[in-house]
């Protein structure tokens, strides 16, 4: 999938643009919530106790610029469109490098973004990704294994996790004694 990275902060995103949006299913998972620019895929939501109300106002707050058309369309772009600072795109790209089925940690990402202290604002990053399930943010977790925070419950964390590790062969699953 071709990814389009722009660089900007909070305050600038949507400039300029039309997002177009409506709930979707996507399996195993059920519906989801699925905006798009003229651009490609630019946000995906999780419903929270069945309900797409957070969804929608992180949308709308994650682009404060922009105007928003909801629609029954499903003429998805075949690309992402991704808006963050410099250092969320740094984060969200090397979450892309975490194998299905695996995690890494906070410290880790941190690491190999040459930030080795900068455990907090990887954990930022990770938190606004705009686009979850295509950028695997739900593949990091905290240096003690726990799940920390999701943006949609770790419920969903649990989940997406879950029917990764089901899909891994069983002689690549790691095992420690």
């Amino acid at each position: 999938m071709d990814i389009l990275w722009t660089e900007n902060n909070r305050a600038q995103r949507g400039l300029d643009s039309v997002i177009t949006y409506d709930t979707e299913e996507l399996k195993p998972y059920g519906p989801v919530l699925v905006a798009q620019s003229d651009k490609g895929i630019c946000f995906v939501g999780l419903p929270v106790e069945g309900s797409f109300e957070t969804a929608i106002k992180a949308m709308l707050a994650y682009f404060p610029l922009a105007k928003f058309i909801e629609t029954k369309s499903h003429s998805h772009r075949t690309g992402l469109d991704i808006q963050g600072t410099a250092m969320q795109i740094a984060v969200w790209k090397e979450l892309l490098k975490i194998p299905e089925g695996e995690t890494k940690t906070y410290k880790d990402i941190a690491e190999a973004i040459n930030k080795p202290t900068a455990y907090r604002a990887v954990g930022n990053a990770v938190g606004a990704n705009p686009v979850c399930i295509y950028i695997p943010c739900h593949r990091v977790v905290g240096s003690n294994g726990n799940l920390h925070g999701f943006a949609w419950g770790t419920l969903w964390k649990q989940k997406l996790l879950s029917d990764e590790a089901d899909k891994r062969p069983c002689n690549t699953k790691s095992v420690t004694a």
